[in-house]
């Protein structure tokens, strides 16, 4: 892997187009030329068991160098209300113990993204995030993302659960490199054999996209399809498709420690991102990208 690179803000502009957030990228085309993005989901910000430690060496990692972040739903906990069943006050942070639960949550969120909102491009629902829609009628991603843009002079875009994602490379002589990513948060469980692999393969029935990202099974994976897509000029092409499930920052079984997970009997999950780097590959003149798993 290469050497870290000095701080500095990602240079991209991200807007929705119809059905589609196109992002866009300034690319030179030579050796020293790269560019990370992080991958991030199910942070569960204000749960007691979310790892901020971790979370926090990974967004210094993120300025470090230069990424740009999609989290991919789940940044939010939010079962503290006095609404949700779910909700257990010795669970609840300290600084939450108070009448208006949500704007102290969102304030919290405000003061800890603030710093690294300009490298964040897009923050999209969690099954977390639309429970608190359904039952309490207040969408708390859209509070956090408008508070950050207007504080920070950021550009991020309010996903929904599934976004379609054009990340374009644009070269000086108006040459675009174009990746297709597909984010959704994900659904369902993970049995101990597949791990949530089977989902790649469902997905993959029905999406066309370059890069497929997923959350909410707290697992972390990296899995590549190849498949033969014949063009216009009767050429068989080969390509790829990558598949990325992101494992989260909850510790939700805790050695001593009577947990949901505990009950339920689910193993302990891995922690972080997923981490892509694109570069120049100056041997075939071609924009190529790598996949790292997080490191611990």
């Amino acid at each position: 892997m290469p050497p870290v690179k000095a701080t500095a803000i990602p240079n991209f502009v991200v807007k929705r187009s119809k059905g589609i957030i196109s992002l866009e990228i300034p690319l030179e085309k030579n050796s020293s030329f790269e560019q990370w993005f992080f991958i991030i989901s199910d942070q569960h910000f204000d749960s007691t068991h979310c790892d901020r430690d971790k979370m926090k060496q990974d967004l210094e990692t993120v300025v470090k160098r230069k990424a740009i972040i999609l989290s991919v739903g789940d940044f939010f906990d939010i079962m503290g209300s006095k609404k949700d069943p779910r909700s257990t006050k010795s669970e609840l942070r300290p600084e939450y113990l108070k009448s208006d639960y949500f704007s102290c949550v969102i304030d919290d969120a405000v003061d800890y993204l603030d710093k690294y909102a300009k490298y964040i491009a897009i923050m999209c629902q969690g099954n977390h995030e639309t429970a608190i829609i359904k039952n309490n009628e207040i969408d708390i991603l859209h509070h956090l993302v408008a508070r950050l843009n207007d504080k920070a002079k950021s550009q991020i875009i309010q996903g929904e659960y599934e976004e379609f994602v054009r990340v374009s490379f644009v070269s000086n002589s108006d040459n675009k490199y174009s990746k297709m990513f597909y984010l959704n948060h994900g659904w369902g469980g993970a049995s101990p054999v597949t791990g949530g692999t089977i989902h790649h393969h469902r997905v993959a029935e029905y999406v066309k996209a370059d890069i497929i990202c997923m959350g909410h099974l707290h697992t972390t994976q990296i899995d590549e399809r190849m498949y033969w897509e014949p063009n216009n000029q009767d050429t068989v092409l080969e390509k790829s498709q990558l598949f990325i499930r992101t494992g989260g920052y909850k510790k939700g079984r805790v050695a001593g420690e009577t947990t949901w997970e505990t009950v339920k009997g689910i193993k302990p999950k891995p922690r972080g991102g997923i981490w892509l780097r694109f570069y120049w590959d100056c041997l075939n003149s071609n924009l190529a990208c790598e996949a790292v798993k997080p490191t611990f």
